[in-house]
């Protein structure tokens, strides 16, 4: 059961993914990778991979942050504050972080229905 549960919101997951890209190369232009974030995942990847005893975690997060070092210089220039993004991004942003809240609400919530 959790794994039906948990297919779905990664197929939701992967579909919200594919409108934003879609919706992004329809108005032309992606917006430029932002290196920063990959050293920050790489940060938290690493002792979440030593935590879970899983390798590929661990060495995923290696990379990210090597990535994310090796661009270091394009920190500042690609890195966007709050305050400096449009409206339409800011209410794009809020509905990530709404719908990422709620999914990891539902996901506790049937871990902890399955497992009392």
């Amino acid at each position: 059961m959790i794994w039906i549960i948990a297919s779905l919101i990664i197929l939701l997951g992967l579909i919200a993914v594919g409108v934003l890209i879609y919706s992004y190369k329809k108005k032309g232009s992606l917006p430029p990778t932002d290196y920063y974030v990959f050293f920050v995942m790489g940060i938290a990847f690493i002792p979440l991979g030593m935590v879970l005893k899983n390798y590929a975690i661990f060495a995923l997060g290696l990379i990210y942050m090597a990535i994310g070092l090796k661009n270091k210089n394009k920190w500042k220039k690609n890195h966007l504050k709050w305050k400096d993004l449009s409206k339409e991004q800011q209410r794009l942003k809020l509905i990530i972080i709404g719908v990422l809240t709620l999914v990891l609400i539902i996901g506790a919530a049937a871990y902890f229905l399955v497992n009392p």
